[in-house]
């Protein structure tokens, strides 16, 4: 199994380390090859822990299609801006349409198809009780993000400055970053532009500020910028957009401590994701605790199989 690391993959090892075997083990995991044909000299960890079997291999899969309906706003949001930035010229309004007519047929289809292939809200599929508040309010939110994304002063005067520099781009892949030990580094600059030796990098939020949050990910954005345009990570600026409550962050200005002090948290979160890895590659769910949050697990895609796999330990 290939070796990634991503803020996203980061976070959910953080909010629930069995949540993280389900999406990046469970779905792909193949069970080992018989004991007596294994070396004597095997690199196993000593503690064995129990497996998942083939039916909640096929369970981890069909989850992993699943959706809660503030993941879908959030996708839906990010895709309209990136078209926006393709397409300055088309009006406000059909964005603001567009996305919210996304989202209901997104609701609709997940109420009404039959064909797998479709994308269920996690809402629907495991009935919650309070399924059509969450849904409403994951709408709303994503209907005043896009207003405030094309109608709040602070950020259409950002936005403006972005698209009259010398070059622009959204949605584009990190790329040419060094690995960290066996990991190779994934995720994705939701906007970007340039003016001489300056750059500039926006990370879309949905929701409304909510106080401190790490900087690791703008720092790994800086650091991307920088390597990615060839200038000083002084030259570079990144700052989060909050685009529930049209607050825009102090950018944060770059440097090379900043960045030395990220490559010692990378190493430190992959030293992390390393000692799991042979754990999750074996199925051995054991070794993943459940976090036990309610407010997480009300949004996990993953909680009927938590339920079932937690009873047998």
């Amino acid at each position: 199994m290939k070796k990634v690391y991503s803020h996203t993959k980061r976070s959910t090892l953080d909010r629930c380390t069995l949540q993280y075997f389900y999406e990046y083990y469970a779905a792909g995991y193949e069970p080992p090859i018989p004991t007596l044909q294994q070396s004597l000299f095997s690199d196993a960890p000593p503690l064995e822990h129990q497996r998942i079997g083939p039916d909640d291999v096929v369970a981890a899969a069909a989850c992993k299609l699943l959706a809660s309906s503030y993941q879908v706003a959030g996708q839906i949001l990010h895709s309209v801006i990136a078209q926006h930035w393709q397409h300055p010229d088309w009006t406000s309004e059909w964005f603001r349409r567009t996305a919210i007519e996304r989202f209901d047929r997104a609701v609709a289809n997940s109420l009404s198809s039959e064909d797998e292939s479709v994308q269920r809200l996690l809402e629907h599929h495991y009935r919650l009780s309070d399924m059509d508040v969450t849904i409403s309010a994951a709408r709303a939110r994503l209907l005043t993000a896009i207003s405030n994304y094309f109608e709040h002063p602070d950020i259409t005067r950002l936005v403006g400055e972005m698209f009259g520099s010398e070059q622009h781009g959204a949605e584009e892949a990190i790329g040419g970053l060094p690995r960290i030990g066996d990991f190779t580094i994934s995720g994705r600059i939701d906007a970007w532009s340039r003016n001489g030796d300056q750059i500039r990098i926006v990370d879309w939020k949905m929701g409304g500020t909510v106080g401190d949050e790490d900087s690791l990910q703008l720092v790994l954005y800086g650091w991307w910028g920088s390597r990615r345009f060839s200038v000083a990570p002084e030259c570079v600026n990144v700052q989060r957009v909050y685009l529930g409550d049209g607050k825009i962050e102090t950018p944060l200005s770059m440097s090379e401590r900043l960045i030395d002090r990220c490559r010692a948290r990378l190493y430190q979160d992959v030293e992390r994701m390393e000692s799991l890895h042979i754990y999750g590659e074996q199925g051995q769910f054991e070794a993943f605790p459940a976090c036990q949050k309610e407010k997480i697990c009300h949004q996990c895609r993953f909680q009927g199989m938590c339920v079932a796999l937690t009873a047998v330990r």
